[in-house]
């Protein structure tokens, strides 16, 4: 879709563009049907990878996990968007730590990191 090929251009684009679309992905993903909303994933999975060194664009999408839990498929989520929130969980700024902590039940992270 239109949408589609605007929300990947804009992912791909300068970090002023990016950093403004991950503030609203979650917004905007609800526009998009199941399909597109799969091929974005892959753009947006693609982003952290490539970006893996900028704590800001972890700490934006970190900001927009729990939306976009509830766009994807319990599959999806375990097999792509909670292994990026672990690996958040244990970020080295505590600024994206802090904001992927709700997603996890209670204490479970900090009794990990205290064993």
């Amino acid at each position: 879709t239109d949408l589609e090929s605007v929300l990947c251009l804009f992912l791909i684009n300068t970090p002023e563009i990016k950093m403004g679309t991950l503030q609203h992905l979650g917004d905007t993903l609800t526009w998009l049907m199941a399909a597109s909303l799969m091929r974005c994933l892959l753009m947006i999975m693609q982003v952290f990878k490539h970006d893996s060194k900028q704590w800001h664009m972890h700490e934006l999408i970190a900001r927009q996990l729990v939306k976009l839990c509830h766009l994807f498929a319990v599959s999806i989520v375990i097999g792509s968007l909670l292994l990026q929130a672990i690996k958040w969980a244990h970020d080295p700024v505590a600024r994206v730590q802090a904001v992927v902590a709700p997603v996890f039940p209670g204490d479970h992270l900090k009794l990990k990191k205290q064993q």
